[in-house]
């Protein structure tokens, strides 16, 4: 490229030369001046020429220079923009990471939000079936109380009732121990005016008869007495009545 430029400047000169040799042969010029002036021209446009070559020269080798510095930095530079992609590149990466663990951190309290309100709903729950179960606990203990108090009512009504049924047997019994009493001293003295032997017999039977009314008061310990049909049939509803609360209960 540069020769041609260099040739095509020649050609240029050379042309020039030729123009100026015409109008110096055309015009009433002498000769020797002409070429004097030919060639005085012809230097100073070759050195033109080669100013201009050299100046070529210089800017080539600056571009050289520029060139071969470029494809010795392109590398670096190359490295460098490697670099900074592979720098821009982790921060990505970090700022992700870093959202992710945004992501799982707001995950996993969401999950203890949630796992807090089933244990609550799980001690409300709980709450709920003590106090339940104490409520039936007192109901329970009410219930028995109450059975308690109408068994023990029952049973004193039945003991008073007994009691009074056994004092008016023991009443009965006592008459008629004093009418038997007084049936056999009658008959003792009857028999003490006929004989003294009969007298003796009479005291002893008298004195047997009188020995177990001796004690009217005081019942045998194994068989009571019997109650009367009111007595006993009252007893027996009471009894059931008491046994029926008592299951109840229970």
């Amino acid at each position: 490229m540069w020769l041609l430029l260099f040739l095509f400047l020649l050609l240029l000169l050379l042309l020039l030369l030729l123009l100026l040799l015409l109008l110096f042969l055309l015009l009433p010029f002498p000769v020797f001046v002409v070429l004097v002036i030919v060639v005085v021209v012809a230097c100073l446009l070759f050195l033109l020429l080669l100013l201009l070559l050299l100046l070529l020269l210089l800017l080539s080798l600056l571009l050289l220079l520029l060139l071969f510095l470029l494809l010795l930095l392109f590398p670096l530079l190359l490295l460098l923009l490697l670099l900074l992609l592979e720098a821009v590149l982790q921060l990505l990466l970090l700022l992700l990471l870093l959202l992710l663990l945004q992501l799982l951190l707001l995950l996993l309290l969401v999950a203890l939000l949630l796992l807090s309100l089933l244990l609550l709903l799980w001690l409300l729950l709980l709450f709920l079936l003590s106090l339940l179960l104490l409520l039936l606990f007192l109901l329970l203990c009410c219930c028995c109380c109450c059975c308690c108090c109408c068994c023990f009512l029952l049973l004193l009504s039945l003991s008073s009732s007994s009691s009074s049924s056994w004092s008016s047997s023991s009443s009965s019994s006592s008459s008629s121990s004093s009418s038997s009493s007084s049936s056999s001293s009658s008959s003792s003295s009857s028999s003490s005016s006929s004989s003294p032997s009969s007298s003796s017999s009479s005291s002893l039977s008298v004195s047997s008869s009188s020995s177990p009314s001796s004690s009217p008061l005081l019942p045998p310990p194994s068989l009571p007495p019997p109650l009367p049909s009111s007595l006993s049939s009252s007893s027996s509803s009471s009894w059931c009545w008491c046994w029926w609360w008592w299951w109840c209960c229970c």
